[in-house]
């Protein structure tokens, strides 16, 4: 049996990809283990799904500790790919992967990696001219590398859970007691929420009141009790959650989603066929996401000063049926099919 070793952390848009992959791979009877940093929630994600994980002290290189501590989790990782008897190595993204992957060259193992921004991230941006394959989510990627690699490129798309394909928009209403007639906007800014994203939402109550739009608005954990206090009952037309764990149910049922655009949510987005307003960070490549499904005429995007227009906007877009149709429609444009079945078949680990 092959042994796969998957190189995933940092960030749910790192790990919930590889193990989607992963799945399929266990499905194929690969045999698949996970490692990444014991500080990050990889190590509590993993676990989880059923697969083992083997947890790294990997820090940033930010000082001389993390320095030491990246040292020694390259040494540990080049053991446990001999211990493990791995065939490949499989990166994801974020400095969390780099100790394996460096591993995977001192051990002479072949390497894929998969990047889900538009912009290559700064472990791929390194690594990505030694691996076997890099796949892609976007086109516009692949336009920005150089050419005497592109043997390695491969366009396929972001792997998403599979649950995003199991839902639907009108049985996530019937289960949320959305009527057909009522409009409903998805709010959030993360799992954390995004402070900024609330006090606008707060801002404009009135107005959002006025316009008998449902708005499900994800504040974060830590902000929840703040914004509540904020709210007053009488407004019954916003409904506040610190969290939600079945998201796609709630994004299947929105007529339009407000949120910022990190790899993961994007990919969501096209899948779902989502139209939305768009609030990136200023890092991490969200504003060159953001930027892809802006330019097929599917989102708009404002800035975090300028998010109270974006609400304008957005209760401006729901009261517009053809409009929203037509920003459904070109989502299709970015859509990908079966990618996690692609980056499977094209792994070279089923050859006898």
């Amino acid at each position: 049996m092959k042994k796969v070793l998957m190189a995933a952390g940092g960030t749910g848009g790192h790990i919930y990809p590889a193990i989607s992959v992963a799945e399929r791979l266990r499905e194929k009877e690969v045999e698949v283990i996970f490692a990444g940093s014991k500080y990050r929630m990889e190590k509590k994600i993993v676990p989880q799904h059923k697969f083992p994980f083997f947890a790294f002290p990997i820090a940033r290189l930010s000082n001389v500790k993390g320095i030491f501590l990246f040292l020694i989790s390259i040494i540990n990782a080049i053991r446990l790919l001999k211990r493990e008897r791995v065939d490949i190595v499989f990166g994801w993204g974020n400095y969390t992967t780099v100790p394996f992957l460096v591993a995977a060259l001192i051990c002479r193992k072949p390497f894929y990696l998969h990047e889900q921004n538009v912009e290559l991230g700064s472990a791929n941006k390194f690594f990505y001219r030694y691996s076997s394959k890099i796949f892609l989510s976007f086109n516009k990627t692949f336009d920005t590398l150089p050419i005497k690699y592109s043997e390695k490129y491969q366009v396929v798309g972001n792997p998403i859970r599979k649950e995003f394909y199991d839902v639907t928009y009108s049985k996530c209403r019937a289960m949320l007691n959305i009527a057909p007639e009522e409009k409903m906007i998805l709010v959030f800014g993360g799992s954390l929420g995004a402070k900024k994203l609330n006090d606008a939402i707060i801002e404009k109550l009135k107005e959002i009141e006025n316009s008998g739009v449902k708005f499900y608005f994800v504040v974060g954990r830590q902000l929840y009790d703040e914004v509540k206090k904020k709210i007053p009952s009488e407004i019954k037309n916003v409904k506040i959650f610190d969290y939600i764990s079945e998201m796609y149910s709630y994004m299947a049922a929105a007529d339009l989603i407000m949120c910022r655009s990190g790899a993961s949510t994007v990919s969501e987005l096209i899948v779902l066929e989502k139209p939305s307003i768009l609030i990136p960070h200023d890092f991490v490549g969200q504003v060159q996401n953001a930027e892809v499904v802006a330019k097929v005429g599917a989102a708009y995007i404002y800035r975090n000063s300028e998010v109270k227009n974006g609400i304008d906007k957005a209760l401006s877009i729901v009261q517009n049926p053809s409009l929203l149709r037509m920003m459904e429609k070109n989502l299709r444009e970015l859509q990908h099919e079966n990618v996690v079945g692609k980056i499977a078949e094209n792994l070279n680990i089923w050859r006898t």
